[in-house]
């Protein structure tokens, strides 16, 4: 294949010498595996829910060129390096390349291409582990409903998405509101309330941001970023979820601020 074939946390790998020939597993769903259960008087058994779900294995096979057999070795080490060496990596690929995986280093194998002569080649396969059957848009797309309390439809994907959640001020201060999530039919299914204690954004710079993934929430005030947690009413960060509309009609579900300017960060998420 040719170069800009394969990224691995952004990094194009054929800038560090590798040349990708195939994939296999790049398609397909992950392994599911069942229980089963007896009922008597009939012959064999049923099949209950599912008990356990495989991780999918994605192998890359490819070469390794370099110009000396001192350079190959230091370009196979580079390859290895970038691929994680067991922390989780980004995966994107030419057939789609707004969109990424993630996995971890499963194996590395890699030998020389032919037995006799300087070794300036070598050829085989890097296999990762893929524990989540969903690919991510690679960026986020950007919503933002600059008047209060009107709703902010989210196109999603087909599967539920954890946004990133910002309120700053327009024209006025902002102090203690709340973020609304509604069904597409106007049914109020989660509230973030920021009201625990005196809450006071001025300036157009100052916001709080909740990011409804890591769970976490930051107040930014006249530029010093602080723990917004103080501010939160606990309860459930929200949820996007495509069931909470209708995406054959285009009605998707919504969010909304009592105050404020608010700014929707999310990823379209899609079974792999």
């Amino acid at each position: 294949m040719a170069d800009n074939v394969l990224w691995l946390n952004g990094r194009e790998m054929s800038s560090l010498g590798l040349r990708v020939a195939a994939f296999d597993g790049l398609f397909g769903s992950h392994e599911l595996s069942y229980s089963t259960v007896t009922v008597p008087g009939r012959v064999g058994t049923a099949q209950g829910a599912p008990l356990a779900m495989s991780p999918k294995e994605l192998v890359v096979y490819g070469t390794i060129e370099a110009a000396s057999t001192t350079t190959m070795q230091q370009q196979t080490a580079a390859v290895e390096y970038a691929c994680g060496m067991g922390a989780l990596v980004e995966i994107r690929t030419m057939f789609d390349t707004s969109r990424v995986v993630y996995g971890r280093l499963a194996g590395f194998k890699f030998n020389p291409a032919s037995r006799q002569g300087i070794q300036k080649t070598v050829r085989g396969e890097i296999r990762f582990s893929i524990p989540s059957p969903v690919s991510y848009e690679r960026s986020p797309r950007t919503y933002i409903e600059a008047t209060a309390n009107n709703r902010l439809a989210i196109p999603l994907g087909r599967l539920p998405s954890a946004p990133v959640l910002r309120v700053s001020p327009v024209s006025a201060a902002v102090g203690p509101f709340t973020i609304t999530y509604r069904h597409a039919d106007g049914t109020v299914l989660t509230q973030m309330e920021i009201t625990q204690n005196t809450i006071n954004l001025v300036l157009r710079e100052d916001y709080y941001s909740i990011d409804c993934d890591l769970h976490s929430l930051t107040l930014s005030d006249n530029g010093t970023v602080l723990d917004g947690s103080q501010y939160w009413t606990p309860g459930e960060f929200i949820l996007l979820n495509p069931a909470d509309g209708d995406p054959e009609s285009g009605a998707w579900p919504t969010l909304e601020t009592s105050a404020g300017q608010l700014l929707v960060r999310v990823r379209r998420v899609d079974p792999v």
